[in-house]
């Protein structure tokens, strides 16, 4: 009695694995997008198709704003976004000349103190992660 229960039970563990949907190389990852809440007295801005806000982005982002190991063996290495832009003051450095607090850049399209930096945030933050850190990235 004991072996027939036994062979019922893997019959039924191996159904409940083949009812498993089938993941293939040509599913898309699914992302977890966010909607993002903006004030009606601002101004709409861009969002690239290609790279709408989801919480896998924002995480990757929030990690790599304090990451310290981003910078190794760039002229500041070492250092990470937040080592000069600091959370408890608005993204910013108050007492460091040169340091631009880092808000309300979605409406930005030319960046640096000097305004030399024109473009979308996205390819800022390239520059940056390339001139400042040292970075050899490519954009995703």
């Amino acid at each position: 009695m004991m072996r027939i229960q036994a062979m019922l039970l893997l019959v039924f563990l191996v159904f409940l694995h083949s009812c498993k949907e089938e993941v293939t190389d040509d599913d898309p990852f699914v992302l977890d997008y966010v909607e993002l809440s903006i004030h009606d007295s601002l101004p709409p801005f861009f969002i690239p198709e290609d790279n709408k806000p989801c919480t896998e982005r924002i995480e990757l982002g929030r990690r790599m704003y304090y990451d310290k190991s981003l910078s190794k063996g760039g002229p500041l290495e070492g250092q990470a976004c937040a080592s000069c832009h600091f959370q408890d003051k608005s993204f910013s450095s108050p007492n460091t000349i040169g340091v631009l607090a880092h808000h309300n850049l979605a409406w930005s399209s030319s960046f640096l103190w000097n305004g030399s930096e024109e473009g979308q945030l996205e390819d800022v933050m390239t520059f940056e992660l390339r001139a400042f850190f040292g970075v050899n990235c490519v954009q995703m």
